[in-house]
């Protein structure tokens, strides 16, 4: 994660509750580090 320039991760939500079902999403913000292109990196994240 630190190579497309992800300073902070965190998870939060139903997975985080022990609530997680296969219908629902997953909750993660991503702070990137100031020097990231943080469109690119986003994208890069997703696949």
């Amino acid at each position: 994660m630190r190579a497309l320039g992800v300073e902070r991760l965190a998870l939060f939500g139903s997975v985080l509750r022990g609530e997680a079902r296969p219908d629902r999403d997953i909750d993660l913000p991503v702070q990137f580090c100031r020097s990231a292109k943080s469109n690119v990196r986003l994208l890069a994240l997703s696949d």
